[in-house]
């Protein structure tokens, strides 16, 4: 950071708790506080944790006086000590970020303070602590702005500014979307902050790069919670002119997340733990016990699939069991998560477990959420098929068709969640989702779903 950012921050270095500090002038009881509390800060009264992840952790408390968010950063392995011995750790980054943005106009999360941890060389630790932003998530108010059907081309178009503004100022955002934006109306007109910013760089002659990656990672995000036609309108304000090579980049980023999304599942993150018990292997979501997923594998040994009572979260839920030995449920776990990062209603998936003796898998079991009355989509249609029932098959194949992936009848089930219904997409069938084909065949899938679905006519009366 230049010495005139300092300055203008006034800004004050200190050491407190193993942490070489920067903090705006006057914080520093309340960073003595945090360094109390820097092996769990969720012990700090009132705080409420928001993400807990191997490399990060968040958590909003109020410190000041005022609402903060704090973020701890760890370094994980040798790979990560490397590169951030070279380049600036993440929190730094994100202090640097927001500097950058006050300084160019743009709103952001106000930044507070910076804690580094060094062993010798290698970084360790550290803490980011930046003031509440004002403003909601930016798809609830686009969903409120639908709801009391008022115009989003200004919140479109205020987004776009905000695109253009970063360009001009020399800031990238490789990592621009609706969770890292947070909006509001102010008399009427839509203002954007940033939070999130460790991702933010600073690339050099960027007045002469042209800004491909973010523009792209924008128009993404907003395709996935705008509409069609709202799509259009965002996407001739970015990009005039250059419409369908923004959506070939659209189709390529999609791609790319969706193959990131679907390992997710397999690996420690804040949603999902993996753990290891004797010759269990088990890939479950954080609010599930894995004592009582053994628990619930001994209980039900012996069936090829049954359904048992599991405790998830606070909830006591019935869950599908089934077992098999070869090959394993991974895939099918993978695909579960998968569906649900696209939002197309499937099973949910509680756990996989594997059991290996000598690397060879014996035993294999997946849990998921069991539903009741659940039956294939034919079979619904038949009970007789009403509009009710043709409706909710067409969503979930919009919903299907716009993720790039086929909507057979033959793949679709049906059940009806109180006096509605609605229509999962099957799990059993196919590979991993994680490559959307470029296009759907959309209207032929359509017609079939409309013939199968169709509601039964009343006989006309003879003359």
């Amino acid at each position: 950071m230049l010495e005139s950012d300092i300055v203008a921050l006034d800004v004050e270095h200190f050491s407190a708790g193993g942490f070489a500090w920067k903090a705006r002038r006057g914080l520093r009881p309340a960073v003595d506080a945090l360094c109390r509390a820097a092996e769990d800060p969720g012990r700090i009264a009132g705080s409420v944790p928001i993400k807990a992840s191997l490399g990060r952790s968040v958590w909003r408390m109020d410190l000041a006086g005022q609402r903060v968010y704090v973020k701890r950063y760890r370094v994980r392995g040798l790979r990560e000590q490397l590169k951030y011995w070279i380049v600036p750790g993440r929190a730094e980054a994100e202090w640097r970020a927001a500097v950058a943005l006050a300084e160019a106009g743009i709103e952001a999360a106000l930044p507070l303070a910076v804690g580094v941890a060094r062993r010798g060389l290698w970084l360790r630790d550290a803490f980011f602590v930046a003031a509440e932003a004002p403003g909601e998530p930016y798809v609830a108010l686009l969903e409120a702005l639908r709801a009391r059907r008022e115009d989003v081309t200004p919140l479109l178009r205020a987004t776009v500014e905000l695109h253009e503004r970063l360009r001009a100022a020399g800031i990238l955002h490789p990592d621009l979307h609706g969770g890292n934006m947070l909006a509001r109306l102010e008399d009427g007109v839509p203002r954007i902050a940033l939070v999130d910013l460790h991702s933010i760089r600073f690339p050099r002659f960027a007045a002469r790069r042209p800004r491909p990656r973010m523009r792209g990672k924008l128009a993404h995000a907003l395709w996935r919670v705008l509409r069609a036609d709202e799509f259009e309108r965002a996407l001739q304000m970015l990009a005039p002119g250059e419409e369908e090579d923004v959506r070939d980049q659209v189709r390529r980023i999609e791609r790319v997340r969706l193959r990131s999304r679907s390992r997710r599942c397999v690996l420690a993150s804040t949603r999902f733990a993996r753990d290891r018990a004797g010759e269990w292997t088990i890939w479950r979501r954080r609010e599930v016990a894995g004592d009582a997923l053994l628990a619930l594998a001994a209980e039900s040994r012996g069936t090829s699939r049954s359904v048992g009572q599991l405790a998830i979260g606070e909830e006591t839920r019935e869950v599908f069991v089934r077992w098999r030995r070869r090959p394993g449920w991974l895939p099918i776990w993978k695909r579960l998560h998968a569906l649900s990062v696209r939002e197309i209603p499937t099973w949910t998936g509680v756990a996989c477990m594997h059991r290996r003796r000598f690397g060879w898998l014996r035993e294999a079991l997946l849990v998921v959420e069991r539903l009741p009355d659940v039956v294939p989509l034919a079979r619904a249609a038949g009970a007789p098929p009403d509009e009710a029932l043709q409706r909710a098959a067409l969503d979930a194949a919009a919903q299907l068709h716009r993720a790039g992936l086929p909507a057979r009848a033959e793949d679709l089930y049906a059940w009806r969640d109180g006096t509605q219904w609605r229509v999962l997409q099957g799990f059993f069938h196919g590979g991993i989702p994680d490559r959307p084909r470029r296009e759907a065949r959309a209207a032929e899938e359509r017609a079939a779903l409309i013939a199968l679905t169709a509601p039964a006519q009343a006989p006309t009366a003879s003359r």
